[in-house]
């Protein structure tokens, strides 16, 4: 499904929920080629250290930082081929040139707490990277039974179906369509009817709706659960992260853009589904 994935790796202990995550599902991945990349401000040794505590003068810090990144990667993947790539800059910038140079198909970041992901650079680089994106919080699911599939109908929702419908014929999951809809508070009175009564005709018209899309879409007619919400009061990306958690989601699914400007991303887990939902949207 992806013949060169790269994994954004910062050398910490998050590192290895990451690689283990990468692990478990390698068996349906199985790329041609694994990058891993690290990406550091500096890779200056600081002068401040005596020279007794630089291990080699020849040796240097890109070098110590690859000789800890093969460490823990092999102890994931003792006998796998992959590159293990180091650079030095703004973080942001550096991943998606790194990313285009090398023609990557699926990026895979980590995110260590609720809303340590929704900050500018990460969504920089999830509006502007060419690749598929991956998002593994921490305590995500390490198997994929349940996906759900937040769509607007626009053709960027019709892309991450697809996709999640290329992935349910290889790994038998589950696929839910989730739909959130509104209805505008007045137009009831325009067309003659009461709320409830306009509520129905909505509701009605979409699930016919539905039905067409889904036939469209769906030509190998994998089994698709497609779901309507009207929304309430909470913010649309709100609804979609309390939907996916209650669903017991493993894998949130969503397009680029869509008729509701939502934000790009495919991310793993079971519990924050959506980028900062409480930021509204």
């Amino acid at each position: 499904m992806y013949k060169h994935i790269m994994t954004g790796l910062d050398l910490t202990t998050f590192d290895d929920q990451i690689l283990q995550y990468l692990k478990q599902q390698n068996n349906w991945l199985q790329p041609q080629l694994f990058s891993f990349l690290h990406v550091s401000p500096s890779l200056e040794i600081p002068q401040y250290l005596p020279p007794d505590l630089v291990p080699d003068p020849g040796f240097t810090m890109e070098d110590q930082v690859k000789e800890k990144m093969d460490e823990q990667i092999d102890a994931f993947f003792p006998s796998a081929s992959y590159d293990s790539v180091i650079r030095e800059g703004p973080v942001t910038k550096i991943m998606l040139k790194q990313a285009t140079k090398n023609g990557v198909d699926l990026d895979i970041i980590g995110r260590k707490q609720a809303h340590d992901f929704a900050g500018l650079g990460a969504k920089r680089f999830i509006r502007h990277a060419s690749s598929d994106v991956l998002v593994v919080p921490s305590a995500s699911s390490q198997t994929l039974r349940r996906i759900v599939v937040a769509t607007d109908f626009s053709t960027h929702s019709d892309w991450a179906l697809r996709k999640a419908i290329e992935f349910a014929t290889i790994l038998q999951v589950e696929i839910v369509l989730l739909h959130i809809f509104e209805v505008p508070p007045t137009w009831h009175n325009k067309v003659g009817r009461t709320q409830q009564q306009f509520d129905a005709m909505i509701r009605a018209n979409l699930e016919d709706y539905l039905d067409k899309y889904l036939a469209e879409v769906n030509p190998a007619s994998v089994e698709i659960t497609p779901i309507l919400l009207e929304r309430d009061d909470s913010s649309l990306a709100q609804e979609i992260a309390r939907f996916a958690d209650h669903a017991d989601a493993d894998l949130l699914m969503m397009g680029v853009k869509g008729h509701r400007n939502l934000e790009t991303f495919l991310m793993g887990s079971i519990t924050e589904k959506v980028l900062n939902p409480d930021a509204g949207g």
